[in-house]
């Protein structure tokens, strides 16, 4: 009897140790694309809008402003961050915000076929 309730007790403490996922409050607006995060700032991009989340998706709001026809369906195509860098992939060119999102510059110069599909992050050690 002791060794079944020692095996109950240890699966029940495996099961709780286990992560599991909790459904946040948004972000609304479309198919999730992309989603990066730096620990604190949490982005989100739909197809036609990115949004930032400071409290764990508890909350979500819109960040958008310099990024081009927000309107647009399939707009926005990935996010990836480098330290307080944030890079948007658009259908029209690469944008920038090193404001968390307050402003975004278009940051393409030199690239001719501006539909961008995809964009990563790669560090070398």
């Amino acid at each position: 009897m002791k060794k079944h309730l020692l095996l109950f007790i240890l699966a029940l403490i495996s099961w709780k140790a286990q992560a599991q996922w909790i459904k946040t409050n948004g972000p609304e607006g479309g198919s999730i694309k992309s989603i990066v995060t730096d620990g604190t700032h949490t982005f989100a991009a739909t197809t036609n809008q990115v949004y930032l989340s400071t409290n764990n998706g508890g909350n979500w709001t819109a960040v958008n402003n310099g990024l081009p026809n927000v309107d647009s369906m399939f707009n926005i195509k990935g996010l990836a961050m480098s330290g307080n860098y944030l890079y948007a992939a658009t259908y029209s060119g690469i944008y920038l915000t090193s404001d968390y999102g307050v402003t975004w510059v278009e940051k393409d110069s030199g690239i001719v076929d501006k539909v961008i599909n995809s964009i990563d992050m790669r560090y070398e050690i």
